[in-house]
């Protein structure tokens, strides 16, 4: 396969190769082109075409592949698939224990429901203190009672308000922390399986079996599944990098319709958190016709053909010359003979360059080494 890839990767490469030694033509001061003697001259026609650049990525056909862990700790409680087997998408694979949390649920659930049980019945005493001390008081002025008892029975008033707003205050603050307690073991209840994300053989990457404590994120088993085929590039492709453009996978002489699997954040940051290398994965759709020859395990290389245009004039890299930023070509005449002509150019895609004024469709320009 090395042997594929260097030669398949040094065909797509050549045109940027090309680029770097001409980077828009050559930029040394040229004289007037003499008249050749004897010799052949290389020319080409000004042509007007589809224009574009091509950038490769160099990955290869790989299974689809998914990783399953927990997301949460715990204890094995059900294995429900073996080494191997195949699974369909949505089985129920592994399973945690949750005898632990169903208690943890439960006793939570008892402590809220005492908390507002024995909270309204002690409510309800302070509220009978406080009618009887608001009774106290109006009987006590009724009769002329002294001030100083008067004032001294307004204070136990104000007190036990004070207390029973103090005991309710307190009251709904533990409750509000037992319900927060609750509501999080709530959440984690019901998410102790794993469920298989797609269809494919399991296979365990440990010794997974009931009663096994795990972690959270630990990976504990894989599946692949042979019959689904992705191109997995070595490096990462951007959605932004792909608007716009025309793409495909290249594998040997095959070109494949791809179309790309977006990563979510979670799998980016997983990647940069371990140090790892993002790559980009894209969906292998056709055509049927040259299906049969993927294979997992092949070399392929996406190509990204950007900044597409229609109508272009253009003619070879190797015929423009730049000096002092004015750019040239040597144009020849029906008798063979030539003349420097002035261009204006646009982009070069490492063969061709766009020329935006000074030639016209099927002139001949002299191509230089």
């Amino acid at each position: 396969m090395d042997r594929i890839r260097k030669s398949l990767a040094a065909g797509l490469l050549l045109a940027a190769a090309v680029g770097l030694a001409g980077c828009g033509g050559r930029s040394q001061d040229a004289p007037e082109l003499l008249e050749p003697v004897a010799v052949s001259v290389d020319a080409e026609k000004v042509t007007r075409g589809e224009f574009h650049t091509t950038s490769m990525y160099e990955g290869a056909i790989r299974a689809v592949t998914e990783d399953l862990s927990f997301g949460m700790d715990g204890v094995i409680g059900e294995v429900l698939c073996s080494p191997g087997q195949w699974v369909e998408k949505g089985d129920v694979l592994f399973a945690i224990d949750q005898s632990a949390l169903e208690a943890q649920i439960l006793s939570l659930e008892q402590e809220i429901s005492y908390t507002e049980t024995n909270g309204g019945f002690e409510d309800e005493l302070a509220a009978i203190d406080i009618e009887v001390i608001e009774n106290d008081l109006a009987r006590m002025r009724a009769s002329g009672a002294g001030a100083n008892q008067i004032t001294s029975r307004e204070l136990d008033l104000e007190q036990a308000r004070l207390s029973l707003s103090e005991a309710q205050e307190l009251r709904n603050l533990s409750l509000t922390n037992l319900k927060a307690q609750m509501e999080e073991l709530r959440e984690r209840y019901g998410k102790n399986q794993i469920v298989a994300p797609c269809s494919g053989h399991v296979y365990f990457t440990g010794q997974i079996k009931v009663g096994a404590m795990v972690q959270e994120g630990m990976q504990i088993a894989r599946i692949t599944n042979p019959e689904e085929l992705l191109l997995v590039t070595d490096s990462y492709v951007s959605e932004n990098r792909l608007i716009g453009a025309r793409y495909y996978a290249l594998m040997e002489d095959q070109k494949l319709e791809v179309e790309l699997i977006p990563a979510t954040t979670e799998e980016m940051m997983a990647v940069i958190l371990a140090g790892g290398t993002m790559t980009s994965k894209f969906r292998l759709t056709g055509p049927t016709e040259a299906m049969d020859a993927v294979s997992a395990g092949k070399y392929a290389a996406l190509i990204i053909e950007s900044d597409l245009a229609e109508d272009v004039l253009q003619v070879p890299m190797a015929s423009v010359n730049t000096v002092s930023g004015e750019s040239y070509v040597y144009v020849i005449a029906e008798d063979g003979t030539r003349h420097r002509k002035e261009i204006q150019i646009g982009k070069n895609n490492g063969i061709m360059t766009q020329v935006l004024s000074g030639l016209s469709e099927g002139e001949v320009v002299y191509v230089g080494e």
